[in-house]
């Protein structure tokens, strides 16, 4: 009779951590004109907690820093106003011998060389973008990287035309195929602009949280409990 209790508890043990604890949890983060022009082009968005965002800059280096706040991880063990901050570094090369340059923000927020916030493939511009973890009061908080990318100016009839770098490998942008690209979550992307002139104009950055040690460790201790009750 102890030996069916001793196995039932540990059972319900591994049941209950592992219904109540999921496995992960995916935060999007989607930025449209990302730089600090006309306020009515800037939108920031969060599919958990609040945002906000500010700008500095370092050297060749802009720096957008985004604090998420009110993040409901409690699907995953944390609580329901996780904080969260991240930065997003901004740097660029133009002509054949990449020559560093600090980017731009247009009017209307977009990113680029010049001060219309535009990348030029007739001076072999780039443009990279860098994404960051630099705190979260969870720690299981992960940052996959960006996954979307578009353009701005990106004119069809124009042929305009960019390789976007990233840690997947390299996509080709073409203005005929559209000016908004899907890519596999990476920590940078860095747009080569062939031909044409256009610029970044917005990203949606995923962040992943997964169960911290403490979260997960009811359902160790059951599994323990089952092993150890089977080896007698």
């Amino acid at each position: 009779m102890k030996n069916q209790i001793f196995n039932s508890l540990a059972a319900a043990t591994l049941l209950l951590s592992a219904t109540c604890v999921a496995s992960a949890a995916t935060i999007n983060l989607d930025v449209i004109s990302p730089g600090p022009g006309n306020p009515g082009w800037n939108v920031l968005t969060s599919d958990n907690g609040n945002i906000a965002q500010s700008f500095s800059t370092s050297g060749n280096n802009r720096i957008i820093t985004y604090d998420l706040t009110n993040v409901d991880l409690t699907s995953v063990g944390g609580t329901a106003n996780e904080t969260i901050q991240l930065t997003v570094s901004l740097t660029g090369t133009t002509g054949v011998a990449a020559n560093p340059y600090l980017p731009n923000y247009g009017g209307d927020g977009a990113v680029g060389r010049d001060g219309g916030g535009l990348i030029y493939g007739s001076t072999n511009d780039t443009l990279t973008a860098t994404v960051a973890l630099v705190s979260s009061t969870f720690s299981g908080v992960t940052v996959d990287g960006f996954d979307e990318v578009s353009f701005g100016g990106f004119i069809a009839s124009q042929n305009e035309s960019a390789n976007i770098i990233h840690e997947g490998g390299t996509t080709l942008a073409s203005s005929p195929s559209g000016n908004t690209y899907t890519l596999p979550p990476s920590s940078f992307m860095t747009i080569d602009a062939i031909s044409g002139a256009f610029n970044l104009v917005a990203y949606e950055i995923q962040l992943t949280a997964v169960p911290e040690p403490s979260s997960t460790a009811l359902l160790g201790l059951g599994g323990l409990a089952l092993i150890m009750r089977r080896r007698r």
